[in-house]
């Protein structure tokens, strides 16, 4: 099925932000929300505006923004009243000819388009000229309608499914603090992290890097407690042996970012067949401590603090080894760690499915998109949107 297209500018209005004074910016809730740019895919605000505004700049719940700096996001507000800043847009779809809830669906592939399209040298810049003059598909209203709720449905299960992800990985946490809580408050019972384990870091070297060979892994590939050999570069199998006569690691060992972003340490949970460079790694020198155990304290408010009041780095923060090794961690009963590690992984389990759930959605979601918009969602696609 073939529809016709439109210009977004013949069918939607634009409004771009102010550039508001940050003078009068606060993160104290006095004055207005103020939406940057980064408060565009939350859709809510933690800053305020105290200062003088015009009422045409007051955004309200549910409009549509649009992100014109970098990746190109749209959402829609999720709070009360307030102020657009600028390099930020809000569109209204015309309701004569277009249904809003369609255009907010439609949007991210229009977007996607435009960066396809545009060419960029730094920083990615949208303007609302390219938002105008880009095409919609125009389909009758009731159709935009139908539409738009099959995708209403399909969107809030993946959400739902986010939701859920988000919720068992806080529960690690809460289940640790439950165990541990009052270990967290106490001195007494606390040790030197460097006493029980044997902290080093990777190489600080740069090989050279060859087309076929083995992944040398910094701090990117290490986040959000996952491993991850994306973009890593590879070495040659002498460097490699060369670089870990250092720093080998080992199943059971934690690596964790030590320069910029500090923490989201991560348990080696096979036979690792990487090197490291510039990230810490933890091994353990008896059975004394549990590295799942390890990892939840390294990745929790102590370890945050311990950070914080290092202090160290300049405009790219860094922690050293003596800081890691000099990190005072309590020091429970091996078998409360043992315990605490066992109910993880049986919480892992559970995440893992979660996610592959979410993967699975994420594309079915994907899918949805592309048909709806080529006008071929049909009843059956209706019924999956609901599953």
């Amino acid at each position: 099925m073939s529809w016709p297209s439109a210009y977004l500018g013949e069918v939607c209005s634009f409004l771009s932000g102010f550039a508001f004074k940050s003078d009068y910016f606060s993160d104290e809730p006095v004055g207005l929300p103020i939406i940057r740019i980064r408060d565009v895919l939350p859709g809510t605000s933690k800053t305020y505006y105290s200062g003088p505004y015009h009422a045409d700049y007051l955004i309200n719940n549910g409009d549509i923004l649009i992100g014109m700096d970098g990746e190109f996001n749209r959402e829609r507000w999720k709070s009360s009243a307030a102020l657009l800043n600028q390099r930020v847009c809000r569109t209204i779809a015309k309701e004569d000819v277009l249904n809003n809830d369609y255009l907010y669906h439609a949007l991210p592939t229009i977007l996607k388009r435009i960066e396809e399209e545009t060419p960029f040298v730094t920083v990615k810049h949208l303007s609302v000229a390219k938002l105008r003059s880009a095409e919609i598909p125009l389909p009758l209203l009731e159709e935009q309608r139908r539409v738009a709720a099959i995708l209403d449905k399909a969107d809030e299960l993946r959400r739902k499914r986010q939701r859920a992800l988000v919720c068992l990985n806080q529960l690690g946490q809460a289940i640790f603090i439950e165990m541990f809580g009052d270990l967290l408050v106490s001195k007494e019972e606390a040790v030197a992290l460097g006493e029980v384990c044997d902290v080093r870091d990777g190489t600080h070297d740069s090989p050279m890097y060859v087309d076929v060979g083995f992944s040398l892994m910094t701090s990117k590939n290490f986040s959000r407690g996952r491993i991850d050999y994306s973009g890593a570069k590879l070495i040659s199998e002498a460097d490699f042996i060369d670089i870990n006569k250092r720093s080998k690691v080992d199943r059971g060992d934690i690596i964790m970012p030590m320069i910029g972003t500090i923490g989201g340490p991560v348990v080696v949970d096979f036979d690792p067949d990487f090197a490291i460079k510039n990230v810490a790694l933890i091994k353990f020198k008896n059975s004394r401590m549990n590295p799942e155990y390890v990892r939840q304290v390294l990745d929790g408010k102590l370890f945050k603090s311990h950070v914080a009041s290092a202090g160290r780095g300049g405009t790219q923060k860094f922690i050293s080894l003596g800081d890691i090794r000099g990190f005072k961690i309590p020091f429970p009963r091996i078998s409360q760690q043992n315990l605490f590690a066992r109910r993880v992984r049986r919480l892992r389990t559970e995440l893992l499915r979660h996610v592959e759930a979410m993967k699975a959605g994420e594309t079915f979601f994907a899918s949805l998109n592309l048909r709806a918009f080529r006008g071929e969602l049909t009843a059956s696609c209706q019924k999956e949107a609901t599953e």
